[in-house]
């Protein structure tokens, strides 16, 4: 009987709890900066097209409080003011997620697209308005990439782990 008590039990990460953190923003000092709806529609359509274990979700999850962790470390709550290379790291972080499962993450000016193993396409608009002087603001995204492709990242490893896959 003491054995079972001995044995900590963890809440199974869901699918739900990652958006939620999204959807939690990134608390920078007493301030919050939201997540643009249009980031977290990427996530949960990634999330609704890929059935994921507790384990890949888990580390979806660890990767955007990473990320967020990152961004509210500069105090900064607008993108354009967190110093360059923290925005590099988190670009980074994307696209090493992103070549290690054999997925691409592209910006062409205007829309950013993340294209995962199977050939699916997530993309959003960046820019709404391309006249507006003020340019975009692409952290969210980059958060939200980079917990899509963390997820990628570790099908990719347990699956070579499992030798699921032919070319491993």
């Amino acid at each position: 009987m003491m054995a079972a008590f001995a044995i900590p039990t963890f809440a199974a990460t869901t699918k739900d709890d990652i958006i939620a953190e999204l959807k939690a923003g990134v608390q920078v000092g007493d301030k919050t900066k939201a997540i643009p709806e249009k980031y977290i529609d990427v996530a949960e359509k990634f999330f609704a097209a890929n059935e994921l274990t507790d384990e890949q979700l888990a580390t979806a999850l660890t990767e955007v409080k990473e990320a967020k962790e990152l961004w509210a470390s500069t105090g900064e709550t607008e993108f354009k003011n967190i110093p360059a290379d923290v925005q590099k790291q988190l670009q980074n972080k994307a696209a090493a997620a992103a070549k290690k499962v054999g997925a691409t993450l592209t910006f062409d000016g205007k829309t950013i697209s993340v294209v995962d193993a199977q050939g699916r396409t997530y993309s959003v608009l960046a820019k709404s308005n391309p006249i507006k002087p003020t340019g975009a603001d692409y952290t969210m995204l980059i958060v939200v990439s980079a917990a899509v492709l963390g997820v990628l990242g570790s099908v990719v490893v347990i699956s070579r782990k499992n030798k699921l896959t032919g070319d491993c």
